[in-house]
């Protein structure tokens, strides 16, 4: 069901971002015999609405591989004015052009095409056929490529530009690492610009594609354990206005690592830990740490103070949450390459039901192997 709405979803963006094209060049470019329209459009677009994460999709790729070829298209009908010869020019040059200057985009070949096989219909038209209808061609279809995947579809693109929650789990955007195997990203990438011959995909998606496996394959040796079975749902928190005093209070009685902060509405706005209070005050040599840090975390009472009273002042913002319905193998990623010591766990309305620490998730795993020993 999910690649028959794929397949309707790109089929309806083709459709409309041709439709939307032909017509604005149509009201655009004016005079008798005048194209208005490459046919290699289509199969960009094809590309660019099936495959958007392809590297043959990307704005450089699509917009280099098109005018470049048709620049090629239409040197090489000037050069030569046997068809045969001209033609198999035409590709060849394109082809070795768009490689060079890492912009393969497969429909500009077809471009280059054009020039030689309408020799007649271009013959007035020159390298004007660069900039009309090829040029104002790909990019009218690139800005309704971004505004219909980026926006309208929420699809990565340009690839990697941005990257979604559940992808962020698995994957970090400046490095990547599969530590179980110690494969870095700059393996990846030397592993392809090694391979004999062109492969259609992204260090990105493959480093992603790994990940992905690996959860699954975890997912499946460890069952269907979800967070909210080893989650801890008797938690302190804390709001942002809190005094510090008194979220520094409730750490230490109560030997916590760290309180999640909350709106009103029970909701995750941040979270603080007990390396939060170190960051707000100044350490210098030879002081007195208890001190200063009984002065620091003490309500001053005045209107105006130099230093942090509330919680909300030196929390983090960019805390990392679960649903209560993941599987515990969402937690790996989270706690084994990104280090998160603890996880709040949230509903269905985003509020929060509970946490997961780093050693509860290793009890857990532990258990859960004796258990399946045992059995």
């Amino acid at each position: 069901m999910t690649q028959f709405r794929d397949a309707l979803v790109s089929s309806a963006a083709c459709f409309i971002a041709i439709f939307l094209v032909s017509y604005s060049c149509n009201e655009i470019i004016s005079g008798p015999g005048k194209i208005i329209l490459v046919a290699s459009l289509g199969a960009s677009s094809v590309i660019l609405f099936a495959i958007p994460n392809s590297p043959v999709a990307q704005p450089w790729a699509c917009l280099g591989g098109q005018v470049i070829s048709a620049f090629t298209g239409i040197g090489i009908g000037l050069l030569f004015s046997d068809l045969i010869y001209a033609a198999a020019f035409a590709v060849g040059i394109s082809t070795l052009l768009m490689l060079l200057l890492r912009c393969l985009h497969p429909p500009g070949a077809a471009t280059a095409l054009v020039p030689i096989v309408a020799d007649q219909q271009l013959g007035d038209l020159g390298f004007n056929f660069v900039l009309v209808p090829v040029g104002l061609n790909i990019a009218m279809l690139l800005i309704l490529a971004l505004i219909i995947n980026r926006w309208l579809l929420n699809r990565d693109y340009p690839s990697g530009s941005r990257i979604g929650r559940s992808k962020q789990q698995l994957l970090d955007q400046e490095s990547i690492v599969l530590s179980h195997v110690g494969i870095l990203d700059e393996d990846l990438k030397t592993a392809l610009a090694q391979h004999d011959g062109f492969i259609d995909v992204t260090s990105q998606n493959l480093a992603l594609l790994f990940n992905q496996m690996e959860a699954l394959s975890f997912q499946r040796k460890q069952g269907d354990m979800l967070c909210r079975d080893i989650m801890v749902t008797e938690i302190p928190t804390v709001e942002f206005g809190t005094d510090i005093e008194a979220a520094w209070s409730l750490l230490h009685t109560q030997l916590l690592r760290a309180l999640p902060v909350l709106d009103r509405t029970g909701r995750v706005i941040g979270i603080v830990t007990r390396n939060d209070f170190l960051k707000g005050f100044d350490l210098k040599p030879y002081a007195s740490f208890q001190q200063r840090f009984k002065n620091f975390i003490h309500k001053i009472g005045f209107l105006h103070s130099g230093k942090p009273e509330a919680v909300g002042q030196i929390m983090s913002d960019k805390v990392a949450i679960l649903s209560e319905d993941e599987a515990i193998a969402s937690l790996i990623p989270l706690m084994a390459q990104q280090l998160h010591k603890q996880v709040p766990i949230v509903d269905n309305q985003n509020r929060l039901v509970g946490i997961i620490y780093s050693n509860t998730l290793i009890a857990a795993l532990y258990n859960r192997t004796i258990y399946k020993n045992l059995v």
